[in-house]
């Protein structure tokens, strides 16, 4: 009798299309400027992904589990790298983290704001915490432009004999690095057949002074036109969200939802001026994190966020605003197994992805 074959699909995947498919899912470039995200440790290639290692913070109890768990990549949602490290010795936990993920040839990839910002991302599912209604972006800023180069501005020099075109391409290319101008035919209104030509390229800020005095000196800056690039909101991406529900509901029953969504078992919660556990609500207003620079100054009558400061608060509640605190990362952390089952089906089967049991919020109610 023959015994049958078994066989097992290969499942790994080159880091680099790894990293371009997490890329997709949520781009950096939507990250706050003040963020560090994107792939932050990079073993030397060739680097094959077989597992993929999910985690709101990376410690080092985490990254033991991660080691033990044969861990060929680690996404961690917080930034393990975030102020610059002048070293990587063994002084401080973060250099211990980097050192060790080095040393087992371990990637490190952090999604932070830009999840936050994303459509669909970590933000839209928080908002379903307190039931279901109509989601907004609080602040619609993430923009198309945040795609592109830090050009933000179009000049135009037009009526040039084809000897100055050429000549001031040249000179900007030499004296304000200019690199992509392009030289056209003029359209002429007057239906004349003149061969005029004009001179098109874009340019940043702080280059802009500059280009304006060169092309001065090359005496062409009466037929300058400039144009300040405007940037596009990218529909239902920014900071924060708005729930306007489908119903009032009592704030005890969203207190309630809430924990179950975020898979807790206790919540701060700070009333408004006049308002108790029985107050009626119809707009919630969320964040997570630390929300206050997102949220303060949003009308609604509740926020929920991780992690507020007192005076804050203080502020907050004179509106009459109630606000549900959960803990920073315990506004994260359960979002983690959505997450999970995205990047499986981005992944195509061909990556392991598993969810830290060790990761948890390092503050407890006792």
């Amino acid at each position: 009798m023959e015994k049958a074959l078994c066989t097992t699909i290969p499942t790994e995947m080159n880091l680099q299309e790894c990293v371009g498919r997490l890329n997709k899912l949520a781009s950096p470039s939507l990250a706050g400027s003040w963020d560090n995200v994107g792939l932050l440790v990079e073993p030397t290639p060739p680097h094959t992904v077989t597992k993929l290692f999910l985690t709101n913070d990376l410690t080092e109890d985490v990254l033991e589990e991660a080691i033990v768990e044969k861990s060929s990549m680690i996404l961690s949602y917080h930034p393990p790298i975030f102020t610059a490290l002048k070293r990587l010795t063994m002084a401080t936990f973060k250099e211990r983290i980097i050192v060790k993920a080095i040393e087992n040839r371990i990637a490190i990839y952090s999604p932070h704001t830009a999840y936050d910002t994303v459509n669909d991302g970590l933000t839209d599912w928080l908002a379903l915490a307190p039931g279901n209604g109509v989601i907004n972006v609080v602040n619609a800023n993430a923009t198309t432009r945040d795609y592109c180069t830090s050009e933000d501005h179009r000049i135009e020099v037009t009526e040039l004999k084809q000897s100055e075109a050429f000549k001031l391409k040249d000179h900007l290319a030499r004296k304000c690095n200019i690199q992509t101008s392009q030289i056209y035919n003029q359209v002429n209104t007057d239906g004349s057949n003149n061969t005029e030509l004009s001179l098109s390229f874009a340019c940043d800020s702080s280059n802009l002074a500059n280009v304006v005095d060169e092309i001065h000196k090359m005496n062409a800056s009466k037929k300058t036109h400039i144009t300040q690039l405007e940037k596009a909101v990218i529909p239902g991406a920014g900071m924060g969200r708005i729930n306007t529900l489908n119903a009032e509901t009592a704030l005890k029953d969203i207190i309630k939802s809430t924990k179950k969504h975020l898979g807790v078992g206790y919540l701060g919660v700070a009333y408004g001026r006049g308002k108790n556990s029985e107050s009626m609500v119809k707009t919630v207003a969320v964040c997570a994190g630390s929300g206050s620079s997102v949220l303060i100054g949003v009308p609604a009558d509740l926020y929920i966020t991780g992690e507020m400061s007192h005076h804050e608060l203080l502020e907050i509640n004179s509106q009459g605003i109630s606000v549900i605190l959960s803990n920073h990362s315990n506004s994260e952390r359960a979002y983690l197994k959505i997450l999970k089952k995205q990047l499986e089906k981005i992944m195509e089967g061909k990556v392991d992805v598993m969810v830290s049991e060790v990761d948890a919020d390092p503050l407890v109610t006792v």
